[in-house]
């Protein structure tokens, strides 16, 4: 009896998760907030509306990054004008998502309403 409560309830979880974490389907609009923290310090933040369903789509459509592409995605040296040289000096841009550091880049990162991004200059590790 223990088991089936557990499957169903391991079930409804997976359910909940695959629909409430998915990406916005094709030509749905929505809204997220990103924030650019410079090698300054200074930060600038942006409110993005968009029918793109990736980050890199999204961001890239708003001439806000760019970068090298590879076979799993954009490579991002360039955000919101400041371009990083990791050979130069080991800087780079952290991505978070909701104030968490990604696992993914920004071609792996799925918007959502009411996300928001953070792009970090950070230099080392």
């Amino acid at each position: 009896m223990i088991k089936r409560i557990f499957a169903a309830l391991t079930a409804a979880l997976l359910l909940f998760c695959c629909f409430s974490c998915s990406a916005p389907k094709t030509g749905e609009t929505v809204t997220f907030t990103l924030s650019v923290t410079h090698s300054d310090g200074g930060t600038r933040e942006f409110e993005i509306t968009t029918d793109k369903t990736t980050l890199q789509d999204a961001l890239t459509e708003q001439k806000l990054i760019s970068g090298d592409i590879t076979e799993t995605g954009m490579f991002v040296t360039t955000v919101d004008g400041e371009t990083v040289d990791f050979d130069a000096n080991e800087s780079w841009w952290k991505l978070l998502k909701n104030g968490e550091q990604t696992t993914v880049g920004v071609a792996g990162c799925a918007v959502a309403e009411g996300d928001s991004y953070e792009f970090i200059y950070t230099v080392g590790y």
